[in-house]
C-alpha cells in the first residue's frame, strides 16, 4: 500500500487533482477514485497513530 501512496502523494494532493487525473491515477493503479481516496484517508490516520506512538514510545524511553 505504501507504493500506491507514494504514487499517488497525500490525500490533500490527490483531491486537488482535477477530476480526469484522478480518475487516471486511481485506474492505473487498478481502483477507481472512491477506492483511492478511502485507501489515502486510510494511510494519512496510519501515519498520524504512527508518529503519535513513536513519541509516547520515545517519552517513555526517557522517563525511565
Amino acid at each position: 500500500m505504501r507504493e500506491i501512496t507514494n504514487a499517488a502523494g497525500s490525500l490533500n494532493e490527490f483531491e486537488n487533482m482535477n477530476v480526469l487525473a484522478r480518475q487516471s491515477l486511481a485506474q492505473s493503479l487498478g481502483l477507481n477514485v472512491d477506492q483511492m481516496s478511502e485507501m489515502l484517508l486510510k494511510q494519512e490516520a496510519i501515519n498520524q497513530l504512527g508518529a503519535e506512538g513513536e513519541k509516547a514510545t520515545s517519552n517513555q524511553l526517557k522517563a525511565a
